[in-house]
């Protein structure tokens, strides 16, 4: 397998990782854990949190998708 393609595939698991760990933090926010709470529970900072709920109430699942650009 070339490098290239060995490259590619660990982005687009990467992308999926982060996806998942984002879908994780709405549904706890769903349950009604904190904020606090689920930056904990999931690993990221409280900012971060705050970040990931404006997309997800902008574009619902769409907005939690990154966005690499090139």
């Amino acid at each position: 397998m070339p490098i290239e393609e060995l490259e590619k595939r660990i982005k687009s698991i990467k992308k999926d990782l982060r996806v998942l760990k984002r879908v994780y933090f709405i549904l706890y926010r769903y349950k009604g854990y904190s904020v606090n709470e689920v930056t904990r529970m999931v690993g990221v900072t409280k900012m971060v949190g705050y970040y990931l709920q404006d997309p997800w109430n902008k574009s619902k699942f769409e907005g939690l998708i990154p966005n690499f650009g090139g």
